[in-house]
């Protein structure tokens, strides 16, 4: 029988924590293997040491949600668009395997939080979609990946002429928060809905958000 994970053992097993001392000691084993293969490396010899080496996933997207957050945080204060003036997006171009264990990480977590009806994914020639529908889901998933509080990323109150509004990230199942990545481009496109308020708390969005 197999037996279920929770989110933070999955996470835990795929994204091993960062080990600055393993890192060290994988640093001096490269250059002892550098040294043997001569101060000139020809093309072979450079192919061999890159395949040769693992890439921690864990510390990729532990630096990489912080990005996403970081912009999420601008874009709450940023201007209004005409056609949808509380919708946003960012872009990051990401290797297609990083996103892939990205993506299957959160499937075989198989936590109430990471599936439907909160979490979507869908996955076509084309890229894959993962669609979550569930405030709650969207927090937690930064803060799983940064291992950091991200509350104070995902609402801000402005200033300026918007002095004392504020602003903060909007999920349900029809303003979904998604991250769909192309194959073709290697572009991530992370779009949000976020609403407004005015000093004295009404909603300056649309009510259907």
């Amino acid at each position: 029988m197999e037996v279920k994970l929770s989110v933070q053992e999955v996470i835990h097993n795929i994204f091993e924590d960062y080990d600055s001392q393993n890192m060290q000691k994988n640093h001096e084993n490269h250059s002892e293997e550098l040294g043997k293969e001569g101060q000139c490396l020809v093309e072979p010899g450079i192919s061999r040491l890159l395949y040769g080496r693992s890439i921690n996933a864990g510390v990729v997207y532990n630096q990489e949600s912080l990005l996403w957050l970081e912009a999420i945080f601008r874009r709450l204060a940023s201007r209004r668009g005409i056609r949808r003036p509380h919708y946003s997006e960012i872009r990051r171009h990401i290797p297609v395997e990083m996103f892939i264990v990205l993506t299957r990480t959160l499937e075989k977590a198989q936590s109430p939080m990471f599936s439907e009806p909160r979490c979507y994914i869908a996955t076509n020639a084309k890229g894959i979609v993962v669609s979550f529908t569930s405030l709650e889901s969207v927090q937690l998933f930064p803060a799983l990946l940064s291992k950091r509080e991200v509350l104070g990323y995902l609402g801000r109150k402005l200033s300026s002429r918007r002095k004392d509004y504020i602003t903060k990230l909007l999920v349900s199942p029809t303003k979904d928060f998604a991250l769909a990545y192309s194959f073709k481009k290697g572009l991530l496109i992370i779009s949000f809905y976020f609403g407004e308020w005015n000093a004295h708390g009404f909603p300056q969005h649309s009510c259907e958000l």
